[in-house]
């Protein structure tokens, strides 16, 4: 195989990705040659004819394929970043997406709202429950270095993942990890619940796009039948693990922060302040419960979705 210059890999990859029905097929292109000749993708804008060598088109062109069979982008780089940090990925654990980033803010501002005793997070003990990749532990650790973590997965696989970016980041030795169902792996009650549980419907998991439905786990999407019956469980056994003042913070999905905020005011004691936080899109993304008002406030929200 002869050497290459890079614009024609690059040529021929976007046409295909394009017919494969690839969205972003000219920037996945040169992220995927980028990762192949282990360059940064500005430096093929800025030399697009430069010439790859015949090993590095070998690996391009595997990685291509697997990404024409539909396998995630970052699965094949192994890398993805979150919250300004790099964490690695692969198919034991869901892929970190930028609307969770607003839960580290959350559990970033809890704290602070916590008082000067706490500081950057003293004398807490914060969970994260479904922690998957480990991103929402590891990067709230690196934000808050004096407090204490725990991190747990119903999948063994994905808590692999996560200690490995906890190792990663050199936060490792503040995080316990776990394995089992929601927060029974917890022995006591914590300071601050975080939690992203799955909350796709499982009747629309069919749907899905490709690089969700046939490679991501199924257990990290499987929100069961209405998507809300792994998120409810767990709004309903949290009060029993958090310290009194504690706060419980959970990313939902599309129309479903209503009804949880409602569970959660049946759950927890009369008084206790439950309500959302809303994403950059102004999506109800974060129900809160006893936590810190912060952004745009709940009156912002739509008043077809308020009456949900």
């Amino acid at each position: 195989m002869s050497p290459t210059p890079a614009r024609v890999l690059l040529t021929e990859a976007r046409a295909q990705l394009d017919s494969a029905g690839v969205d972003s097929a000219a920037l996945e292109a040169r992220l995927l040659l980028a990762y192949a000749i282990d360059v940064a993708p500005e430096s093929l804008l800025a030399e697009p004819e430069q010439i790859v060598s015949a090993d590095a088109e070998a690996r391009f062109r595997e990685a291509l394929g697997r990404r024409l069979n539909r396998e995630p982008l970052f699965y094949i780089t192994g890398e993805r970043e979150f919250y300004g940090l790099p964490f690695y990925v692969d198919a034991r654990a869901l892929i970190p997406r930028p609307e969770t980033e607003l839960l580290v803010e959350e559990a970033i501002a809890a704290v602070a709202g916590m008082g000067d005793a706490h500081g950057k997070g003293t004398g807490l003990l914060i969970a994260d429950i479904g922690t998957g990749s480990g991103c929402i532990v590891v990067a709230t650790a690196t934000a808050l270095t004096e407090a204490r973590f725990f991190a747990s997965d119903i999948s063994a696989e994905a808590v692999e993942v996560a200690q490995a970016n906890a190792e990663r980041h050199g936060v490792a030795d503040r995080i316990t990890f776990g394995v089992g169902d929601l927060l029974e792996p917890l022995a006591g009650p914590v300071d601050i619940i975080i939690a992203n549980p799955p909350y796709i419907p499982a009747e629309n998991l069919p749907e899905l796009q490709a690089e969700i439905r046939d490679h991501e786990p199924r257990v990290a999407v499987d929100g069961g039948e209405g998507g809300m019956t792994i998120a409810e469980r767990l709004v309903r056994s949290a009060p029993s693990y958090l310290k009194p003042g504690g706060r419980l913070l959970m990313e939902v999905g599309y129309g479903q922060a209503p009804l949880m905020v409602d569970v959660a005011k049946e759950v927890f004691p009369p008084g206790t302040e439950v309500d959302m936080a809303l994403d950059l899109a102004g999506i109800p993304r974060v129900v809160r419960v006893a936590a810190l008002r912060l952004g745009r406030p709940i009156e912002a929200l739509d008043s077809s979705l308020r009456s949900e």
